[in-house]
């Protein structure tokens, strides 16, 4: 058996057409299913829910008969040949799923292609038809000829982004790979700028791990006022940002977006938790490591640009200060562990809601703070680091994935017992962090900021409303006290 993917797009209307061929089939019937979420964003996303215009017929045009056996299956009674065409809309314009208009079509594998079951390691090819002769097309996948790629499995597909229309292209070396960033949009960037921080950021992540486990990679940049995020790919890597946030600080926040991604390459997409290696597209994937694989990553991409020259350590402070500022002002963290923060991904973390504050932490923020500490410790007392740890993980982890043992060996092999039993009591309890602990032997300390420690607060954030027929929209939130880290002795 064989099978391959046509992808074309109907811009005026914003759907994908997708037509799928299968060949040699054998079986009396073929199920095909639509994932119901993407790798790297724990939230089941029911992608099958844009789906319309299923239909499938055999190599002489004849229609099969098919019914759809569950919210994201679909059943065929199959040919030979058998021939499955769909529509999916695209009008949501993020780095998990799929957008089309008038300039430009972008495609998330997981979000447009069924497979079938038991199938996901073979390998397909796809063709991609574009609606215009001025359109480009963008992937990580490799062509064979124009526009036309061979995919080594399904996992691949799901992996590796689509984008094509209009864009800006530039193509560059770093750290002796080729490198290009795509970028879709009208903004005040400056591809130049961005170009040449990115080069530093790239050799100063491969210099880190020591190993560069890719030929290229592709960095996709949408400018939308819609949101702000990425998510990480094998080879490559989406972004989202604001169109016109790219002066002063707003650039910088930027560059740490290209350095999470891109860190990404290794620490997940690669060194990854055990559950993640063999990956369930039908149902949530459960870990209690997202800690570590999203939360350190969040800690080395503010690290990587001090590294690598883009901002300074007073800046980096800065970032720290405002993170945990963040943290103390989250009642959840006496509610929800780290770990606990992790595997309830799924319901809590992508569905805020009134009461998210008050009940759950991010492991993103609470695990970079975790990194941050464990980095210190590291540091001031077993003459280690941080670092070390990630690149023993990456010698001896990345081919099986890992688990909490593991972490805790690793750490235990650099420091103590000690530490272990910190690592754990932050881990599975709310105890609280002590930050001036470990910051004191590097001259740090933790105080309140002198701007704004005698304004009140109602602990009360107010949202923006629309009252009647009115435009009366505003968002106001009453000023917090902050925390700022300053140098000097405690």
């Amino acid at each position: 058996m064989k099978f391959n993917y046509t992808l074309s797009v109907v811009p005026e209307e914003r759907y994908f057409a997708v037509e799928i061929r299968i060949y040699d089939w054998e079986q009396a019937e073929v199920s095909l299913y639509m994932p119901v979420w993407t790798p790297g964003s724990y939230l089941v996303r029911e992608f099958s829910r844009l789906v319309q215009g299923f239909r499938a017929m055999d190599g002489q045009g004849v229609i099969l008969p098919w019914q759809k056996v569950s919210k994201n299956q679909w059943r065929v009674k199959a040919a030979p040949v058998v021939i499955v065409n769909y529509l999916v809309f695209a009008n949501d314009l993020t780095v998990r799923t799929n957008h089309v208009d008038l300039t430009h079509g972008y495609c998330n594998g997981a979000a447009t292609f069924m497979t079938i079951p038991g199938y996901e390691g073979e390998a397909t090819a796809l063709k991609i038809i574009l609606p215009h002769s001025d359109w480009r097309v963008a992937t990580a996948l490799v062509p064979e000829q124009e526009h036309c790629y061979l995919v080594p499995n399904y996992h691949t597909l799901v992996d590796s982004p689509i984008e094509m229309g209009i864009h800006t292209r530039v193509d560059f070396m770093a750290a002796g790979r080729p490198h290009s960033f795509v970028v879709w949009g009208e903004g005040n960037y400056e591809i130049d700028r961005i170009v040449a921080d990115t080069i530093k950021i790239v050799e100063t992540t491969c210099q880190f791990w020591g190993d560069i486990p890719y030929d290229r990679y592709l960095f996709l940049l949408h400018l939308s006022t819609t949101g702000n995020g990425g998510l990480e790919h094998q080879n490559c890597c989406s972004l989202n940002y604001n169109p016109l946030g790219f002066r002063r600080e707003g650039y910088f926040r930027f560059m740490n977006l290209v350095a999470h991604e891109f860190f990404h390459t290794w620490n997940v997409k690669r060194l990854l938790p055990k559950e993640f290696r063999e990956i369930d597209y039908n149902r949530e994937n459960y870990t209690t490591l997202l800690w570590f694989a999203e939360g350190i990553t969040s800690y080395y991409d503010q690290l990587i640009p001090l590294r690598s020259g883009i901002y300074d350590a007073k800046h980096f402070l800065k970032i720290l200060g405002d993170n945990i500022t963040r943290y103390f002002h989250t009642p959840g963290r006496w509610e929800q562990t780290l770990a606990d923060a992790s595997f309830d991904a799924w319901i809590k973390l992508y569905r805020p809601d009134a009461n998210s504050q008050n009940s759950q932490i991010s492991y993103y923020l609470k695990g970079d703070l975790v990194a941050m500490l464990l980095d210190l410790q590291l540091r001031s007392q077993y003459q280690s680091s941080l670092d070390q740890l990630l690149r023993l993980a990456w010698a001896e982890c990345r081919d099986r994935g890992y688990t909490e043992a593991d972490i805790f060996a690793l750490v235990e092999r650099l420091s103590s017992k000690n530490l272990v039993r910190w690592l754990d009591l932050v881990l599975h309890t709310v105890a609280e962090l002590d930050f001036n602990y470990c910051l004191h032997p590097f001259g740090l300390h933790l105080v309140a900021s002198d701007s704004s420690a005698q304004v009140p607060s109602l602990g009360m954030t107010v949202k923006a409303v629309m009252v009647g027929r009115s435009c009366n929209l505003w968002k106001q939130k009453v000023p917090p006290r902050w925390l700022a880290l300053t140098q000097g002795t405690s």
